[in-house]
């Protein structure tokens, strides 16, 4: 009976056995809608895309049929690691459009995922995939017009630069082969301004952009953006024009760089137009200083106080737990919306670490002004989901524990699930 099936079922069970969340999003998934999102820039986990593809790979295998139904699966997200892979690619992709494949190969690519080790001109290669709307190189550097490579690369053997190709400008190649598709980018650096507003100029469908590059800030940058959803901002602005150019589109922002969170100036010049517009704000503290956010008398809350009267969701990204002085101020942060997100970047910290930062995150909660409406606490790492819970069963979680039954707010683990006591507490 299962032979008798018709291919499009095949094909759509193929999808469901290789699926990854988050890979073919052009959405940056927000971590109150889709479980155990974490960063902006990670929204998906690099062990079970591996697992995908090689699961592709081994689809394609299996008999003519499945080849038939496999190639496009194959093909529709790409990972290259180095310039042999990159090498190996480009030969495919070539022999494919060669045969006069219909499709060709290349065409049913929407995501690469690019994580070069040295430098490698990859613009011959863009070239045959002309669908492309997801680009992912998170610490790709285009260090000229036709070279990228990723930040920390060196420069490559003087036997393989000799073997290198001249091609034309890797920005110009995807502008030209993609641009009208592409719907999501995150990328390192762009050679120059110029060329970032050319890029920019020629993807008028872009929608999420998750950058380093603090040029994607400046004034005269907004004012060329395409109606993105999603952005980077970057505390350079600080030192542009005194008003910034709205993005009304942009319903989301990922806030990054210690001096973002330091300058009162690079707060209010981008909120004070783009402030009323936002819905979701991410706020990366991995290098910078929580205390001065949430402290500082004209800090980053004032400022959010101040200009997002529509902020819904507001999402911590923290090296680690803040200790001493403020320690976490929830009182003033819970207050900026219904719903926030608490996130440490490690992949996961240690029970240990989790720990030490169950107790100032208790005195963060039960700071909470009980005036407020309830409010949504999810805490995004699994350890500390767990220490919490098991400082609620501790006989020192009475209080944290009442808090949470009157209804104060409601405390949830990265899946949404309700975080309490494991038990119905008998006191006394």
């Amino acid at each position: 009976m299962a032979a008798r099936l018709p291919l499009e079922i095949w094909s759509d069970i193929l999808e469901w056995v290789t699926y990854v969340p988050g890979l073919m999003s052009v959405d940056v998934p927000d971590p109150f809608d889709s479980p155990t999102t974490l960063t902006p820039d990670h929204p998906w986990c690099l062990q079970k895309l591996r697992r995908s593809l090689w699961q592709r790979r081994m689809l394609v295998l299996v008999c003519r049929d499945w080849h038939t139904m496999a190639v496009p699966i194959l093909y529709r997200c790409v990972l290259v690691r180095d310039p042999d892979s990159a090498e190996k690619l480009h030969r495919t992709l070539a022999a494919s459009q060669e045969r006069g494949d219909r499709p060709t190969r290349g065409s049913h690519a929407r995501h690469l995922i690019l994580a070069l080790s040295e430098r490698y001109v990859f613009s011959r290669t863009i070239r045959y995939l002309p669908k492309l709307e997801i680009l992912t190189a998170p610490s790709l550097e285009i260090v000229s017009p036709d070279t990228c490579r990723t930040v920390t690369a060196p420069a490559p053997p003087p036997a393989r630069a000799a073997q290198l190709p001249p091609e034309d400008s890797f920005v110009r190649a995807l502008s030209d082969t993609c641009g009208a598709s592409l719907r999501r980018i995150q990328i390192g650096q762009f050679p120059s301004t110029d060329d970032a507003h050319a890029f920019l100029r020629a993807t008028p469908h872009l929608r999420t952009i998750i950058s380093r590059d603090a040029s994607l800030c400046l004034n005269n940058t907004l004012a060329v953006l395409p109606p993105v959803t999603f952005m980077t901002v970057h505390g350079s602005l600080a030192g542009g024009a005194a008003a910034h150019a709205p993005v009304p589109s942009a319903r989301s922002v990922f806030l990054r760089d210690p001096g973002l969170y330091r300058s009162r100036d690079a707060w209010a010049r981008f909120l004070a137009t783009q402030g009323a517009h936002l819905a979701r704000v991410h706020i990366d503290f991995a290098a910078s200083d929580y205390a001065a956010f949430v402290s500082a008398p004209h800090g980053a809350v004032a400022v959010l106080e101040r200009h997002c009267p529509r902020l819904a969701h507001l999402i911590l990204h923290l090296a680690r737990a803040p200790h001493g002085g403020a320690g976490f101020a929830l009182r003033r942060v819970a207050a900026l919306a219904p719903r926030l997100g608490i996130h440490f970047v490690e992949d996961g910290p240690a029970a240990a670490e989790a720990a030490r930062a169950c107790a100032p995150l208790v005195a963060g909660l039960l700071e909470i002004d009980a005036r407020v409406p309830p409010r949504v606490v999810r805490f995004l790492n699994a350890e500390v989901a767990a220490a919490l819970r098991a400082h609620m069963d501790g006989a020192e979680g009475v209080a944290l524990t009442q808090a949470v039954l009157a209804g104060r707010f409601r405390l949830e683990d990265a899946d949404g699930r309700y975080l309490g006591p494991s038990r119905p507490r008998v006191d006394g």
